[in-house]
């Protein structure tokens, strides 16, 4: 949804297919063995969390099955009979997000976040939008963060309460030399079931921070919220080609030897497909994979190494889930 995403952080273009593969248990297994937190600063610092969260984004909110990784289009009960007869539901919901980092009295810190999803219109509607609006309050001591090269972000949590895993990817995109980089993002929830498996849909949210100071969730208070208005905060081009409607990264692709380290880890096929595990690769270049054996939960994101190289990095999130306790695992790996 960004306009002219060129740089390493995005790469939907790049050998676009959509697909989703099973990943074979024993080189699972194999791959879980080599070591954590590679290539990146293990931090989980005050100064990383604050410019990964805080200020308004602006951007696009799509759902996928975790059953096949398809996508899922908004609920028609969202929709306007007129664009349900031309058979023009959106396959996404637009968004403002407005975040605040605020301190208890007792020291510690709350991360609260309003989100404002736009409903789609048609005619007359478009001068005064309707919104759905929702919030949420989360112990900031609840995310980890990362900062890997070229000044990638990461932050992740899980979010015991409420059972979800959240990653947040963020990273600063230059389009031009002489323009001001954009600091974007996608952010991915999925929730887990009591047995830590996956059952619940896949949310993907694509966004670019439009406003350090946070509205806290008061554009529409009042109504008269029009589209342009929108249009202009998310982008027109971003209006106009919404993120989830390019489709994955293509899998094979990523077959092959790739480092973490100075560990090398051979992905073949059979590590992609296999009864044991469910992998999918979705819009936005973000892959989801669960492990039954061992346990655990992998959320990638898919890079460049740099702008004129078409070398494959992925930053990897990776949450070991059994009776123990949930053992996290950040890293980067690049294909050889």
């Amino acid at each position: 949804m960004y306009c002219n995403m060129k740089s390493m952080f995005l790469i939907g273009t790049l050998i676009p297919r959509s697909a989703s593969f099973m990943v074979n248990s024993k080189n699972a297994l194999a791959a879980s063995q080599r070591a954590g937190k590679a290539l990146s600063s293990t931090t989980s610092s005050t100064e990383a969390l604050n410019i990964i969260f805080g200020g308004d984004y602006a951007g696009q909110s799509a759902t996928f099955s975790s059953i096949d990784g398809k996508l899922i289009p908004v609920p028609e009960h969202f929709v306007p009979e007129s664009m349900i007869e031309w058979g023009q539901v959106p396959n996404c919901f637009e968004c403002i997000v407005s975040e605040d980092i605020l301190q208890n009295d007792d020291s510690s810190s709350t991360l609260e976040r309003h989100v404002v999803n736009i409903m789609p219109e048609v005619g007359c509607g478009l001068d005064n939008l309707d919104t759905m609006a929702t919030k949420d309050t989360i112990p900031l001591s609840s995310y980890e963060a990362f900062t890997f090269e070229n000044d990638v972000k990461v932050a992740t949590a899980f979010i015991e309460d409420k059972r979800r895993v959240e990653c947040v990817f963020v990273k600063n995109i230059g389009n031009d030399v002489d323009e001001k980089p954009e600091l974007v993002r996608m952010r991915v929830s999925i929730n887990l079931h009591e047995n830590n498996q996956l059952r619940s849909s896949i949310e993907i949210a694509k966004e670019r921070k439009t406003s350090n100071a946070s509205s806290r969730g008061t554009i529409a208070k009042g109504g008269g919220l029009h589209a342009s208005t929108v249009t202009s905060l998310v982008g027109k081009e971003n209006s106009n080609k919404p993120f989830c409607n390019v489709e994955g990264t293509q899998i094979s692709a990523m077959e092959g030897t790739w480092a973490s380290s100075n560990v090398e880890v051979e992905l073949d096929s059979e590590f992609w497909s296999s009864e044991e595990s469910t992998s999918f690769s979705l819009p936005g270049n973000i892959l989801v994979r669960e492990c039954k054996s061992p346990q655990y939960l992998e959320i990638c994101m898919l890079l460049q190494a740099d702008d004129n190289d078409e070398q494959l990095k992925r930053i990897v999130v990776k949450y070991l889930l059994d009776s123990t306790g949930n053992k996290l695992e950040c890293f980067e790996e690049v294909k050889l």
